[in-house]
């Protein structure tokens, strides 16, 4: 069938649909709600095809132990989002590997120690003043840009018809799933999970693993088929969960991208400590010709 990209209206009737209100009463109110309300018709997950994979994968495992060396995410960069403190209660045992991320009202609210002077380097305070969605290129998207880019070009242009990549694409994750982790059922928040559409691409994926999500009036589990290098679309804001079983690794590549443009996009740093760090931030103004060029090899990661 023709790839047939996902209705954002349908992510939208979904999370009303949701909505959940806090405390004991709130919840009994919830479900006498949800018993009394039909469940609105939205697609579950839609898919795109087959695509070329190889060269990712390659790459993925060449570098495998600078992305999780000893079993650590060493590039979730989750110290620089206070927000996701809670994933690894939510997900234990999840890998993380960010290449492009997204978020509102990044950076901080005030320099550590004295007042920054007008004329000195732009920091993660500027970033926190700003309005809108500020989306973060990291280093391993300099290393990795040259397998994915042209899966988003096969994906997103040739096959669902999207211009400028480059500003509509908001997050670009690698998610490795070890022996004993999970992904517990959860509906994804945020803006990204509104405005944007969620894409897999599955690189290694054992029988063990089982991506699942929950019919919405019925409460039923049912599985979303994942096969290396078929790539789907799903509704994240229907329940879901992601199952592993046995003792073989799941890569998944996950890519977030919205109808209306990030609002800037800006160069993070290998040696970046947090926002507060003059270093952090190594371009204020990454426009699209920069979003496709490789950097110097100062700015990607190395395999060992």
């Amino acid at each position: 069938p023709t790839p047939r990209q996902m209705s954002l209206h349908e992510k939208e009737l979904t999370a009303r649909w949701h909505l959940r209100k806090r405390g004991p009463a709130g919840r009994r109110a919830n479900r006498r709600e949800l018993q009394a309300r039909a469940a609105p018709a939205v697609q579950p997950f839609s898919m795109l095809g087959a695509v070329d994979i190889a060269p990712l994968r390659s790459a993925v495992l060449q570098r495998w132990d600078t992305l999780w060396r000893g079993g650590e995410p060493l590039q979730d960069h989750t110290h620089l989002f206070p927000g996701l403190r809670s994933i690894r209660s939510q997900f234990p045992g999840l890998l993380n590997a960010k290449l492009l991320f997204s978020g509102g009202r990044v950076g901080v609210a005030r320099q550590a120690g004295a007042a920054t002077p007008a004329a000195a380097k732009p920091s993660g305070r500027l970033l926190y003043k700003a309005a809108g969605e500020t989306c973060m290129v990291f280093p391993a998207w300099r290393t990795f840009a040259p397998q994915v880019l042209p899966l988003l070009d096969e994906l997103l242009d040739k096959r669902l018809g999207m211009r400028n990549l480059s500003r509509f694409v908001w997050r670009v994750q690698l998610n490795r799933m070890p022996a004993g982790s999970e992904i517990k059922q959860h509906i994804d928040q945020g803006t990204y999970a509104e405005a944007a559409h969620r894409i897999h691409v599955p690189l290694i994926v054992p029988r063990c693993v089982r991506f699942e999500q929950q019919h919405m009036s019925s409460h039923d589990w049912s599985e979303v088929p994942m096969k290396e290098s078929e790539a789907f679309e799903v509704n994240n804001k229907l329940m879901h969960r992601v199952l592993q079983t046995g003792p073989y690794e799941r890569i998944s590549l996950m890519i977030d991208v919205a109808e209306r443009p990030c609002d800037r996009y800006v160069e993070v740093s290998e040696a970046c400590r947090g926002w507060d760090d003059p270093a952090c931030v190594s371009d204020f103004d990454v426009d699209e010709s920069e979003w496709r060029r490789d950097r110097p090899r100062s700015a990607q990661i190395s395999p060992d």
